[in-house]
């Protein structure tokens, strides 16, 4: 197609609220009119991406939104098994735990050892990063505070090990709130993995502290019921 198309930076938010298409009528018709467009025959990788960017510039949100039901639809009616056997996996996929971040990319910031830095850091730290997948583009940003998340995401995210015993301990507890919580954490987890796979981090951020949330009160629990024990 001819002209350029938006990232999907910040600068571009304003447009989502604009009905219809972004493009001219010439260039939309342009951009349907093509027969095979090399992005779309060969959409594997990062070019699913640039196809979404495409499509979602030259057809506009509400066409684009149109389109991506049909293609779902059709999907989910031609391989309905699949589809059904899809979302506990994707579920699973949510709640798990992932102590090596290289598995884990899509739903944190990168780790350092995936990024490269510019300047001599000598201004407190701040050093510009550029990194894969966009994430930063010469960005300035705090070289220490980086090196330290990164440190840290191993010892901090097994405790993501006990999200699901806390959700068993949460179904059942007489402490209601907590019910309730896990009862919205699974409910939504299991409404995205029907439709986005894998899902998008994005979207189970809505309800990613739940999680935590869930096993503060079941370590809780088990020190109330430690502590006679321990005589304190």
């Amino acid at each position: 197609p001819s002209g350029d198309y938006p990232l999907w930076f910040s600068v571009m938010f304003p447009l989502w609220q604009t009905p219809g298409t972004w493009a001219t009528e010439a260039e939309r018709a342009e951009f349907i009119g093509q027969s095979a467009p090399e992005t779309v025959t060969n959409i594997k990788g990062p070019n699913i991406h640039q196809l979404a960017n495409w499509l979602y510039f030259y057809l506009g949100p509400c066409e684009f939104d149109q389109l991506l039901r049909a293609v779902f639809f059709e999907t989910v009616f031609a391989e309905p098994l699949p589809w059904l056997l899809g979302i506990p996996a994707n579920a699973w996929q949510l709640l798990q735990p992932s102590i090596q971040m290289g598995e884990y990319l899509h739903y944190s910031l990168p780790p350092t050892w995936l990024l490269t830095y510019e300047d001599d850091g000598s201004r407190l730290g701040f050093q510009r990063a550029f990194g894969r997948w966009d994430h930063y583009t010469g960005h300035w940003v705090w070289r220490p505070g980086i090196e330290l998340f990164t440190f840290l995401w191993g010892p901090l995210n097994a405790l993501r090990f006990l999200v699901w015993p806390a959700l068993v301990w949460a179904l059942f507890t007489r402490w209601r709130v907590y019910s309730a919580l896990a009862f919205l954490l699974l409910l939504y987890v299991m409404v995205i993995s029907t439709v986005d796979a894998p899902p998008e981090s994005r979207i189970y951020a809505i309800v990613y502290p739940l999680g935590p949330v869930l096993v503060g009160g079941l370590l809780v629990a088990v020190w109330e019921r430690l502590r006679p024990i321990l005589g304190r």
